[in-house]
């Protein structure tokens, strides 16, 4: 069999062909740590995930009920500061509250004003240091991405976590607000390994978020 000979031009064009195939993609840009939270003024749920989606940490804030309301905020944002402090999150992802909108165009929070000036505190952390980035989750649509169906329990919320993590959550009074903490966080981290493979490789491929959510059982 005779040889195959290439000319030089040939050879390069092979050869820049063949790096194009084999190029090694950038590096990740998912932050080692993401912080998750699902407020609330009588118990509020925290959580800390690394980038690999190992749980870190996660609980139940509850403040005092002797506390005033002013004293009850300023509690609840002095422990995520402490837990910001702490793990250096480069995410704070939060369940945001459903905005409405006034006949006169103004957005507004029906009924929920303790819960809006939460939100607005765990918001204004984000100045100072660490400087995570907020990435705020609707309840109706976190929950869908991380189960696949807009109405859920919180039970079926723990099993998706725990199918996800290993872990044995029960969805029940003692630990529902942790674990929402923790469903969230799956969700942001979802999200951002979505937005990573797109910027790595320019593909639209709506499989990224959801490859790792199971099938939930009613």
């Amino acid at each position: 069999m005779s040889a195959i000979r290439l000319t030089h031009q040939e050879a390069r064009r092979v050869l820049r062909r063949d790096q194009s195939i084999h190029r090694t993609p950038p590096a990740p840009t998912v932050p080692a740590v993401i912080c998750a939270v699902d407020p609330g003024v009588m118990h509020c749920g925290y959580a800390v995930l690394d980038g690999v989606e190992q749980l870190a940490t996660s609980g139940t804030w509850i403040p005092r009920r002797t506390l005033s309301v002013l004293e009850r905020h300023l509690w609840l944002l002095s422990q995520l500061q402490d837990l910001l402090t702490a793990w250096q999150p480069g995410i704070l992802a939060y369940e945001e509250f459903v905005w409405q909108v006034g006949d006169n165009g103004e957005y507004f929070v029906r009924g929920r004003p303790a819960l809006e000036r939460l939100i607005g505190g765990i918001q204004t952390l984000t100045l100072w240091p660490p400087h995570p980035v907020l990435m705020p989750l609707l309840p109706q649509s976190w929950g869908r991405q991380l189960l696949g169906q807009a109405q859920h329990t919180k039970t079926q919320i723990a099993w998706a976590v725990n199918q996800r993590l290993q872990t044995s959550f029960k969805g029940d009074f003692f630990d529902n607000h942790q674990v929402d903490a923790i469903g969230i966080g799956l969700v942001a981290l979802d999200n951002i390994k979505g937005q990573d493979y797109l910027q790595r490789y320019g593909k639209d491929d709506n499989a990224v978020q959801t490859s790792r959510r199971p099938t939930c059982k009613t």
